[in-house]
């Protein structure tokens, strides 16, 4: 079988033996080799794939065929659905880091049901697609949100008295950011010396 020699593999996908990413004319691909043919034939005619994708816990992919394989190990190479946006764990809020780990407790106990189980539970394979836009207030009361998947201008009028107020009395009366930040001990590189003595920081 010819293979296909213009590709790029990406650097960071070398430890699964069972198959790899590439690129090719700006597309991202994953070849799957012979080792998890009856694996992946599993996947797909258990019905687990459709019940993964149709939930959107999995991301869909396309079948290429193994003639845009890239090495003699093919036995099948497919092309996922793109992702608009790539995040990475460290860059998360505590609650998508909680998201992404009862995402990964839940797909593991649907693929429990269909003989399967994940062959590892990295962070780095969950991403967040179709996400939700919100406005919250000074107090961190949501004022509105967007729907998932849904293309929206959000507006809100600010009221800058209020924020003033949050600034002196702290969110909810329960914390004071800017003031912590103020007398805090540290440095912080990010803020020019005497930035606490502005009007941002005005008591």
């Amino acid at each position: 079988m010819g293979m296909i020699e213009d590709y790029k593999q990406v650097a960071s996908s070398f430890r699964d033996p069972s198959g790899f990413v590439f690129t090719r004319d700006g597309s991202l691909y994953r070849q799957i080799n012979r080792n998890y043919q009856k694996n992946y034939q599993h996947l797909i005619k258990s019905g687990l794939y459709d019940r993964l994708t149709g939930d959107r816990l999995l991301i869909s992919h396309t079948e290429q065929g193994p003639g845009q394989g890239v090495t003699e190990e093919v036995y099948q190479v497919i092309k996922p659905e793109p992702i608009s946006f790539v995040s990475y764990p460290y860059e998360w809020c505590f609650s998508q880091l909680k998201h992404a780990a009862l995402l990964t407790l839940d797909i593991q106990m649907k693929a429990l049901e269909y003989g399967m189980s994940l062959k590892d539970c990295s962070a780095y394979n969950v991403q967040f697609e179709a996400g939700k836009s919100i406005f919250i207030d000074p107090d961190g009361r949501v004022l509105q949100t967007s729907g998932a998947a849904e293309e929206a201008i959000l507006t809100e009028i600010i009221d800058f008295n209020h924020v003033k107020r949050t600034r002196r009395m702290g969110t909810l009366g329960l914390c004071h950011p800017l003031r912590e930040l103020q007398n805090a001990p540290l440095n912080f590189p990010c803020y020019t010396e005497g930035l606490s003595k502005g009007k941002f920081f005005e008591k």
